[in-house]
């Protein structure tokens, strides 16, 4: 394994060359009715706004983010799902529902604009069972993917959200699920859906048309937002009303949470939110490309941990959109080189990146690449030839029997002692004579080309020395 030294030697911020700007028309933190409420970078994860969003709170129908999600997760679109007697009878009767009857069945895609426009409560279950084989395991599954994504203090008990004690979540749980969520593009474009036609089912010979419970995404509403791509609403006596939702504004993406509020605060709540939030931003260069910003340790030898330094810069200049809020004291500055750098190295070979972090959450991040070349070391004459000649020990068999000019004549001195003693049975057998007189002139023959060989081999050893010596010598007398 190769021996490696690295280390960053020095790092040269410019902050000179940070130019965040506040927003000419100062927004306040908005008040708002909600008792628990979040808003988040959804591309950083950066809290912009925040209350209560640690308290443990009841999320009624927002629970469906998941249940969706773990259905794209693990599911095809084109599946169809059985509808069970047991997933349409365990469900109040006056709750969310399409309508769906025992035997029925509707593709995936279908039951999830169901389950997401009209927060139908039979779909969740029916999705619950075909997802997880029985709705316990499908909850579990819920629980283990909240632990994946960070949302440490939510357990799930249901998949559509009816009220149960040890159904629970938070704002900031809750968040980072729907940020995880509009990951997917099939998540993001089943919220933003304003209407869908549910086809015919084996009980039904009618569709049926569901529209989207969230007000925000109609334009004819009072409470539209041009900036909503979409959200889950939610309602239940003991969580009151909530609404989760995405944003988007001139390439900043937005995710807010309001729990726990009157009917229609849910929509107001968020509109404060977003606008508070989307006045935060401003495009922002925070580093110019021409600067170098680090000095890298390139290993020349492992045998002997030669280094020589060389530094660092970006090709482009490091932009991003950030809050108007952030300074040059709150930003954090990350320099991942990579984990071999050893020569040689060309000029322009991408050596690391440079990250920047708020809050201990990535921003953005621009590769780095070498500013200049550094070659392999020369290798020592006199230790290639070496290397050159044990090289070529390895590719013949070892001689037992060595002189001083390198050939072996154990094998002569044999077919010496069958000549001698053919000699003594040439009155017996003549034609042993005969045939080990040829026998010995062919060797003769063989060991004068071989030694012929050797000689050439001698004459190359001492050509390559010649070389590599005249080779050493113009290098040092160019330098």
């Amino acid at each position: 394994m190769n021996k490696i030294i690295l280390y960053v030697v020095s790092i040269t911020f410019f902050c000179s060359m940070f130019t965040c700007s506040i927003y000419a028309e100062t927004i306040g933190k908005p008040e708002l009715n909600a008792e628990a409420a979040i808003l988040m970078d959804a591309d950083t994860g950066v809290v912009l706004f925040k209350k209560n969003i640690d308290k443990a709170e009841y999320p009624a129908s927002v629970t469906k983010v998941m249940t969706c999600l773990l259905t794209l997760e693990n599911c095809a679109l084109d599946e169809r799902v059985l509808f069970s007697e047991a997933a349409i009878n365990d469900i109040p009767y006056d709750s969310s529902h399409i309508a769906m009857n025992p035997g029925d069945t509707l593709l995936v895609e279908d039951a999830l604009l169901g389950l997401m426009l009209a927060s139908a409560n039979e779909v969740a279950n029916a999705l619950a069972e075909h997802v997880g084989g029985t709705r316990q395991n499908f909850f579990n599954m819920m629980n283990a993917r909240a632990a994946e994504i960070g949302a440490y203090n939510t357990h799930f008990s249901n998949a559509n959200g009816l009220h149960d004690d040890q159904h629970y979540t938070t704002a900031y749980d809750m968040a980072l699920i729907l940020r995880e969520a509009i990951k997917n593009e099939t998540f993001s474009r089943l919220i933003s859906t304003v209407s869908y036609e549910i086809p015919p089912t084996e009980t039904q010979e009618e569709p049926r048309r569901v529209n989207n419970s969230n007000k925000m995404i109609y334009p004819e509403s009072n409470f539209y937002n041009a900036d909503i791509v979409g959200g889950k609403t939610g309602y239940t006596s003991d969580a009151m009303h909530t609404l989760v939702s995405l944003a988007q504004r001139d390439g900043v993406n937005l995710v807010s949470v309001v729990f726990r509020t009157e009917k229609n605060y849910i929509y107001y709540d968020t509109t404060a939110l977003l606008n508070y939030g989307f006045a935060q931003y401003r495009e922002t260069r925070i580093f110019d490309a021409n600067d170098y910003y680090a000095t890298a340790t390139i290993l020349l030898n492992e045998d002997t941990g030669d280094t020589t330094e060389i530094s660092l810069y970006a090709q482009d200049d490091i932009r991003g959109v950030y809050p108007g809020s952030i300074s040059e004291y709150s930003v954090g500055y990350d320099l991942r080189l990579n984990d071999d750098l050893t020569a040689p190295i060309n000029k322009g070979a991408k050596l690391g990146v440079l990250c920047l972090t708020y809050q201990g959450l990535p921003l953005a991040e621009a590769p780095l690449y070498a500013s200049q070349s550094v070659d392999a070391p020369l290798v020592d004459a006199e230790w290639a030839v070496e290397a050159w000649a044990e090289t070529k020990k390895t590719v013949y068999e070892p001689r037992p029997t060595e002189y001083a000019d390198g050939f072996r004549f154990d094998f002569a001195a044999t077919l010496l002692g069958n000549f001698v003693q053919s000699l003594s049975d040439i009155a017996i057998e003549p034609i042993y004579f005969t045939l080990t007189l040829i026998a010995l002139c062919a060797t003769g023959l063989v060991f004068a080309c071989a030694t012929l060989a050797g000689y050439k081999r001698k004459d190359k050893e001492k050509e390559l020395l010649k070389l590599v010596n005249k080779t050493r010598r113009k290098k040092v007398f160019n330098q």
